[in-house]
């Protein structure tokens, strides 16, 4: 495994990149901002290498940017209604970094907006990153003081990338982390991602009110269901979606089977081939297609930042869940607990048919 470690500032604050690139050139970038996946290099069916990450161009908008590129995101992910949830009849009000009442990714001390400390490790046939945290007892207005670490471990004759998300707490809280990148898998952005084909296997999805709150659990109709997979722009300019604040797909998915052995969902681009396998610990998946555009440059890009040019695949617990009024998990962490949670994102390249 070949690493590579560069340092640059980004307005004030000392940045890092390091770079992982295996024996079959799959190259992994990682940046100590937010401990996240700042560029994926993949081969293509036709063997040239692409970037397959949306990340802006401008260091000023990577540090700032709500858009929260290839970070991760915490101490919740997704928004949590009213500023506030209750644990054991205590009321916590999370202060925010926005005039509204709505929670977004953690709050004014989100983790994204972290410079991390970490270190590399190598093994045989694969290599880690661990970057560090700490989020202090009531940051944010959250109880518990959270000791953290988010593990990426990279392969040699693998083009994976496992994330592995640790965390304890000195108080019983709210933790829901997950990572925001953003993905289009015909290389360079050449497409948007209205052409690839997307497999969720879920038979229920969470519908939201104007605010992007959840309001209940529902089957999924036709336009929701990704069961057996489907190209993304089929259903996307529905009414149900377009004539709503979402303006298309922003919504958690339940799956059916919550097992990390079984690859719950799936993203492929037919043209160039490549296709990323997902597999999780986690109950849900909140899939973004990029609705709300930046118009800004990204790199290895030549145009700018435009509706639906790349999707998330956010892997975490039931968004809200703690205000929800449903059996699902609602994310709490307990004194003495230990939060452990795995997502692997299996990237490889399909010569042919998507699904098999």
């Amino acid at each position: 495994m070949k690493i590579e470690i560069s340092k640059r500032y980004m307005g004030e604050q000392l940045v890092s990149f390091i770079s992982f690139t295996n024996r079959n050139d799959f190259k992994v970038t990682f940046c100590s901002l937010g401990a996240s996946i700042y560029a994926i290099y993949m081969k293509s069916k036709y063997g040239y290498r692409e970037n397959i990450i949306m990340t802006p161009k401008e260091d000023e908008f990577f540090l700032s940017s709500e858009a929260y590129y290839g970070k991760i995101i915490g101490r919740t992910s997704g928004r949590i209604s009213d500023a506030s949830f209750t644990i054991d009849g205590v009321k916590y009000n999370i202060e925010n970094n926005k005039d509204t009442d709505v929670i977004l990714h953690g709050g004014k001390d989100k983790f994204s907006n972290i410079i991390f400390d970490y270190e590399v490790y190598e093994e045989d046939n694969k290599s880690y990153i661990i970057f560090k945290g700490y989020s202090k007892d009531g940051a944010s207005g959250y109880p518990g003081a959270i000791d953290f670490k988010i593990t990426y471990t990279l392969y040699d004759d693998m083009d994976d990338v496992l994330i592995d998300y640790h965390a304890t707490t000195t108080k019983k809280t709210v933790l829901n982390l997950t990572n925001h990148a953003y993905f289009n898998l015909s290389g360079d952005f050449k497409r948007s991602i209205l052409e690839h084909n997307l497999l969720i296997k879920a038979s229920r999805f969470i519908e939201l009110d104007n605010k992007m709150l959840p309001i209940c659990i529902r089957n999924v109709t036709e336009t929701m269901d990704f069961r057996e997979g489907k190209r993304i722009g089929l259903d996307i300019n529905d009414p149900y979606l377009q004539n709503h604040a979402a303006e298309g797909y922003d919504h958690p998915w339940i799956f059916d089977d919550q097992n990390y052995e079984i690859c719950n969902a799936s993203l492929s681009d037919p043209l160039s081939g490549r296709q990323v396998d997902v597999y999780t610990t986690y109950p849900s998946i909140v899939v973004y297609s990029n609705n709300y555009p930046t118009f800004r440059p990204m790199i290895d890009k030549e145009n700018v930042d435009k509706k639906n040019d790349a999707i998330c695949l956010e892997c975490q617990f039931i968004p809200n869940g703690i205000n929800v009024d449903c059996d699902e998990d609602k994310a709490i962490l307990d004194v003495g607990e230990v939060y452990h949670q795995m997502t692997r994102y299996s990237f490889k390249i399909k010569e042919n048919k998507f699904y098999e």
